[in-house]
């Protein structure tokens, strides 16, 4: 009886142990996260550094957005746009810092979902010196070029089609006339549509 109970107490001393090694690992965990929010608050970090900083805060620690803006005493929509701007490619970072631009015009890069698209983007940028409102107006009438780019690729087999077509009478009208027979034809464009008449005379039929 003895013996057991000694080997009881020895199991509670081992459980008391881990439970006190347990809360001091949580306690290492608070102090880490507390100091990085403090490093992330007080610290003079780029925005793309702050933006690596709030990431770990979430990844490593397991935080939620909102978890890591409470902490941090910022809105949740404000940690999602700062984390967005880690989409951005590392080549892009470091130009984008090289050349003094600011958040804001990382943040409208994002529209363009195209790294090649966002360079030649940075390159105007750089090149005539463009502010936000500038830069945001490039890319949207950038957007607006590419999209009507990919309409006409869309559109451009129906046109081919159609040109084909009208070849195709213009070549069978010269093949009658060659034959003698005394076919004309006649094409009017109009705004909305294009008309097209042949006529043929019953006789040659």
């Amino acid at each position: 009886m003895l013996t057991l109970t000694k080997e009881k107490e020895k199991d509670k001393a081992v459980e008391t142990e881990t439970d006190r090694n347990g809360f001091s690992r949580i306690s290492e965990r608070d102090s880490a996260i507390s100091a990085l929010v403090e490093h992330i608050r007080k610290q003079k970090l780029s925005f793309f550094d702050e933006a690596s900083a709030i990431e770990k805060l979430i990844r490593y620690y397991g935080m939620t957005q909102e978890e890591a803006a409470d902490k941090l005493g910022k809105a949740q929509s404000t940690i999602a746009n700062k984390l967005r701007l880690l989409r951005l490619t590392s080549e892009e970072r470091d130009i984008i810092m090289e050349y003094n631009l600011t958040e804001r015009h990382s943040r409208a890069l994002l529209k363009l979902a195209s790294p090649e698209d966002r360079m030649i983007i940075i390159e105007k940028i750089i090149d005539e010196s463009l502010n936000v409102d500038k830069t945001e107006q490039l890319i949207d009438e950038f957007i607006g070029r590419e999209h009507e780019k990919q309409v006409y690729k869309k559109r451009s087999p129906v046109l081919r089609n159609v040109k084909n077509f009208i070849n195709s009478i213009n070549k069978a009208v010269e093949a009658m006339q060659t034959a003698g027979i005394q076919v004309t034809s006649n094409k009017i464009q109009y705004d909305e549509y294009i008309e097209y008449s042949v006529r043929i005379p019953i006789d040659s039929l």
